[in-house]
């Protein structure tokens, strides 16, 4: 999370035309490689998608001519694509069970504010109705693969829902 919200701030303060144009290019270059290079060792996919669109965007505030716009954001793109498509292609090939996980995670979180609309189950205790809805979904349907045990929710504001009820969801949610 930190790399995403750092990585368009360092860019900015490294494209500054305050510095030397040799201390900027090495900045600048210095910058995208351990930006990228921290994206790439986390594993972050989808920071990895986030950052090929902010850069995207950043190449279209240029003020270059519209072709050349065009040009860069397909080769960002299209090296962008490249790359994360050959850093995960394992986790592809297993069928993004993450993914998947995480979806159960999300309808268990919906199903324990639904169970408790008031309260909540308290907070940090996701990990306690998880189990239980994940032990029926084992009792029902028992040829299905169910997703590794979580203590968090993987979405904070649900996690929110889930621990604190609808008003504590809507009131840190706002």
């Amino acid at each position: 999370g930190i790399i995403l919200l750092l990585l368009p701030v360092s860019l900015t303060l490294a494209f500054s035309k305050k510095l030397r144009p040799a201390i900027r290019a090495a900045t600048i270059a210095l910058t995208i490689f351990l930006g990228l290079g921290g994206l790439f060792w986390s594993g972050s996919k989808l920071g990895w998608l986030i950052a090929i669109g902010i850069g995207g965007i950043y190449l279209l505030r240029l003020q270059w001519p519209m072709k050349l716009k065009i040009a860069a954001i397909v080769i960002v793109a299209i090296f962008g694509l490249g790359i994360f498509a050959v850093r995960f292609q394992n986790y592809f090939a297993k069928g993004a069970t993450s993914v998947v996980a995480r979806f159960d995670y999300w309808r268990a979180a919906v199903q324990t504010t639904t169970a408790n609309p008031i309260f909540g189950t308290g907070p940090g205790t996701f990990q306690k109705p998880y189990a239980k809805i994940r032990n029926d979904l084992a009792i029902q349907n028992p040829q299905r693969e169910l997703p590794e045990m979580a203590r968090l929710a993987h979405n904070d504001y649900l996690e929110q829902f889930s621990d604190s009820g609808i008003p504590g969801g809507i009131f840190y949610a706002s």
